[in-house]
């Protein structure tokens, strides 16, 4: 039966997953219209090295939430708050290390050098470092508050907050683009704003949650306090660094132009991607609850898997077929000639990708995480081997088939042993059952003639109804 709250949580969630996607690209052509090709190159180069600095998170976001789910159903307050109040302090910790960290890079010399900087753009690069860094360290704070409410399944309050806080930086920050100001200028409204969010955050979960005190505390204990924490830290680290390896690949063999170009691929797929996992993040708390309970959960993991799986798909089909128009419309002739290629293969590798979304919740909310950090070793491993091969026989392509082919091998093998070791269910058949409709996306990318392509139409709907629906049961308009 779905709740009331269920659905307040649903339709927040959905308007904050939809809207920030959609603002960031159309965003875009503005960006790149007012500060230029190599600005808007700069900020890709800087967005990519900050963002490792979430290797730092140290699985603090889940193990917020996962105390709390696991907790709240015995009433341990206590226990919720102690917990918090370390997850709150190092948070703070992190934040003054990521101001420390971003002045060092900044006058390290690094970031010139394997980016091929301009001489006109280093002072301006490295003031936009400190910035980008402070920024991120200020939403490792903003990541500890949100996951509060999530823990407790506030998922309206959290996709609420989040919106604003998101999608106001992007307005701003579109503001300050189009009226001429530098790109140094928009990191730093960015600060400041992020800094005003987390104050409102902290006022309203105190509102919410009274007994929360978020005294901050000086502690001699280890960064990560349990197996759980480091496990969701570990195989974030993995899948960070494996994520961002393809521009830190064409940041040092191209140039600014290209890695702005290429970024432009990334956005799109990593926003659908982001998306839906964030929605999928729905069933971290569920299903951690439900096993403290000691319920299954397979009939869960195939309504949960169908419907976060079908809705990427839906999203990248209608992409690929309208992709010459819309993209076209979105970028301009020039822009959309010298990226729509990029964004087609990145498109169906993130067709792929999805498929990680469901059983990395699943794996997270037992009592195994340390099945993710493997599963992320070797699917990342792999996509650093086969990138560089791709790379040095077909150039930046290449690296994206390299993406693609590999992400669809480990899939089979990785379904295998999840379906194996937490569902007892022993048979390669449904490892390759689960990435068929992932394979009806290839005919899109490459030079098939059109009776291939609508064979793939018409065997898409097909999969996803025999490997996905029919195990599902769900009925729509009905319980």
């Amino acid at each position: 039966m779905i709740t009331r709250q269920l659905k307040k949580n649903t339709i927040w969630s959905v308007l904050d997953l939809g809207i920030y996607p959609v603002m960031m690209i159309l965003a875009t052509p503005v960006f790149i219209k007012h500060l230029g090709y190599e600005q808007y190159g700069i900020w890709m180069m800087v967005s990519t090295i900050n963002q490792f600095m979430y290797v730092l998170n140290f699985g603090l976001g889940e193990s917020t939430i996962k105390i709390i789910s696991g907790n709240r159903a015995f009433q341990n307050t206590s226990l919720i708050t102690q917990r918090i109040n370390r997850n709150w302090s190092q948070a703070l910790l992190i934040f003054l290390f990521a101001v420390i960290l971003g002045i060092a890079i900044s006058r390290s010399g690094f970031v010139e050098y394997w980016f091929h900087i301009p001489q006109h753009l280093i002072d301006s690069t490295r003031l936009v470092l400190i910035l980008a860094f402070t920024s991120t360290g200020v939403k490792f704070c903003e990541m500890i508050l949100l996951s509060i409410l999530k823990g407790y399944e506030r998922f309206d309050i959290s996709a609420q907050l989040s919106l604003f806080s998101k999608n106001s930086v992007v307005l701003v920050s579109i503001l300050l683009a189009a009226c001429g100001y530098p790109l140094y200028i928009i990191f730093l409204s960015t600060v400041l704003i992020n800094v005003i969010h987390v104050l409102i955050q902290l006022i309203i979960i105190k509102k919410h949650f009274s007994f929360l005190n978020f005294m901050p505390r000086l502690s001699t204990n280890k960064a990560v306090a349990s197996k759980d924490q480091f496990w969701y830290w570990l195989q974030s680290v993995i899948g960070l660094l494996g994520f961002l390896s393809d521009r830190i690949v064409v940041g040092y063999f191209t140039n600014l132009k290209i890695l702005g170009l290429y970024s432009l691929a990334s956005l799109i797929g990593s926003q659908i991607h982001n998306a839906l996992t964030a929605l999928g993040s729905f069933m971290f708390p569920k299903v951690a609850y439900e096993q403290s309970l000691n319920k299954d959960t397979l009939q869960l993991y195939y309504n949960s898997r169908f419907v976060i799986n079908s809705a990427g798909w839906f999203i990248i089909f209608i992409l690929l077929l309208s992709g010459d128009l819309v993209f076209k419309l979105w970028l301009g002739e020039e822009k959309f000639n010298n990226s729509i290629e990029y964004i087609n293969l990145y498109l169906v590798y993130i067709a792929f990708l999805l498929l990680t979304i469901i059983p990395y919740q699943f794996i997270n909310a037992s009592n195994k995480p340390y099945y993710n950090s493997l599963f992320e070793g070797v699917l990342r491993t792999f996509h650093l081997v086969a990138m560089p091969l791709g790379f040095h026989f077909f150039g930046i392509i290449g690296l994206l088939w390299g993406l693609i082919i590999s992400t669809g091998l480990i899939m089979i093998f990785q379904y295998y042993y999840f379906h194996k070791y937490f569902f007892n269910m022993h048979s390669l058949l449904n490892g390759i059952k689960v990435i068929v409709p992932s394979l009806c996306f290839i005919p899109f990318i490459m030079d098939c003639n059109l009776p291939i392509k609508i064979i793939a139409c018409v065997m898409l709907p097909i999969s996803i109804y025999l490997f996905y629906y029919k195990p599902s049961f769900l009925k729509f308009g009905n319980k």
